[in-house]
């Protein structure tokens, strides 16, 4: 097993025991950066869609990312409809299950990814801080529930 192999099993092991729990979102914003950065250390077109691999992964169906792929599906197509996923799956049940299991990770930060405006005073008021963090890439905002 390779060291990035190891590292998203050791992310996957967190997030499947938050998935038992039903939280969603199970995956944070901060855990899809590194499941991309080990993704990028393995030469494949995985790491331009993290958010996919990791609901391919915690269904077991890594196989279908090749139908992802072909389709030129991309995260920026989250949240999925059922019009939105490639036809080309021969389980039709896969349809459902892909469309429950993408609540893991759809989160705050793809949101702001996405464009979508965010009040920041409304924010704070449900208990949540905003913690701005520069990379060399971009701009990250961390969200953590506080209980204020």
């Amino acid at each position: 097993m390779t060291s990035s192999e190891e590292e998203l099993s050791k992310i996957f092991k967190l997030v499947e025991d938050r998935v038992g729990k039903s939280e969603y979102p199970a995956v944070t914003d901060r855990e899809i950066r590194t499941i991309k950065k080990e993704l990028e250390k393995i030469p494949s077109q995985l790491a331009k869609m993290p958010r996919i691999y990791t609901v391919l992964r915690l269904l077991n169906q890594l196989p279908v990312m090749n139908n992802f792929i072909n389709n030129k599906c991309t995260d920026a197509g989250f949240p999925f409809s059922p019009e939105s996923l490639p036809d080309n799956f021969s389980d039709i049940s896969f349809r459902g299950q892909f469309l429950e299991a993408q609540r893991a990770v759809v989160t705050f930060g793809m949101k702001v990814e996405a464009g979508q405006q965010l009040v920041k005073a409304k924010f704070e008021d449900l208990g949540f801080d905003l913690e701005p963090e520069l990379s060399s890439e971009t701009w990250i905002v961390e969200s953590s529930y506080t209980g204020k």
